[in-house]
């Protein structure tokens, strides 16, 4: 961040973004920590605090049913509009909820045979 450290005892600029890169390579006896709220915190622990809290919310939020990463397959009796298409869908799920055939799809779209009933349209 281009902040002067090697000659300040406290970082109280407005550019720092408490990255801890500075902390982490000083070479001086007792740097190793921040003091966040009059308490000195190591960095590593700040690190490990950070990464248990980001993964802990995520696997609460799985659990709950609150988060979820991959959605629900087009069902035979779903019903699309071209909206509501996506890339990471198959060829076959897109036929299935327009109730076109695979077929007329590959038509319309000027499709080449090639392309497989299971493949991804963003591929």
């Amino acid at each position: 961040m281009n902040i002067e450290v090697a000659n300040s005892k406290n970082i109280t600029s407005a550019e720092c973004i408490n990255c801890q890169l500075c902390v982490l390579a000083c070479p001086k006896e007792g740097c190793r920590e921040s003091n966040q709220a009059t308490k000195a915190l190591k960095p590593y622990l700040a690190l490990t605090l950070v990464i248990s809290i980001f993964i802990g919310d995520i696997l609460i939020s799985k659990s709950v049913g609150i988060y979820n990463t991959i959605p629900e397959p087009i069902t035979v009796s779903a019903v699309l509009t071209a909206d509501e298409i996506r890339g990471y869908m198959p060829l076959i799920q897109v036929s299935n909820g327009l109730k076109i055939d695979i077929k007329e799809l590959y038509k319309r779209l000027a499709f080449l045979k090639m392309y497989q009933k299971k493949q991804s349209l963003k591929k």
